[in-house]
């Protein structure tokens, strides 16, 4: 069995601890030691942009809320569907998160993360709501919801919902 090589290690507001690894070319995100994400499992991510974002690719200027980077599956997947005058707010509670999909290094998100339609914001625990409500009164929002475990590591809760002003 090829082993683990741990690059990386954050923790979360509550504690857990985040290791960022390469395994056979891949790399994954653990959470105490259990496989939280991986580059190889990435369908659930790339599904959920596709059901909130493929309905605004011919809206004007939506804005997209996701909540944490992870490896920047979703991310990337928005940006497939979206038209080029979208906004997608990516709010992260985890600055090495962050920092390790900007690494080139990597090869995860820094070319996502890069694209002008793109922002991502350090979010505090409860930051993702903040933001929510921040980029709410943009015409087209649509936010992906966010499911807290713990205090703060955020997780898909469903596949997104329409803010008020979003058109019909």
């Amino acid at each position: 069995m090829k082993p683990f090589e741990r690059l990386a290690v954050a923790h979360t507001p509550n504690g857990t601890r985040l290791e960022l690894c390469r395994h056979d070319g891949s790399y994954v995100i653990r959470a105490d030691g259990i496989e939280l994400m991986s580059m190889r499992r990435h369908q659930s991510e790339d599904r959920l942009a596709a059901i909130v974002c493929e309905p605004l690719a011919q809206a004007s200027s939506p804005c997209v809320l996701i909540g944490g980077l992870g490896l920047g599956f979703t991310l990337r997947a928005a940006l497939q569907h979206l038209p080029a005058d979208a906004r997608v707010v990516v709010a992260e509670l985890v600055p090495e998160v962050i920092a390790w999909n900007a690494e080139p290094a990597f090869g995860l998100s820094h070319e996502a993360m890069a694209d002008p339609r793109v922002e991502v914001v350090r979010a505090e625990t409860g930051g993702a709501g903040k933001a929510q409500h921040e980029i709410g009164a943009h015409r087209g929002t649509v936010a992906a919801e966010v499911q807290q475990l713990g205090d703060g590591v955020a997780t898909p809760a469903g596949a997104g919902s329409r803010s008020d002003h979003a058109p019909a």
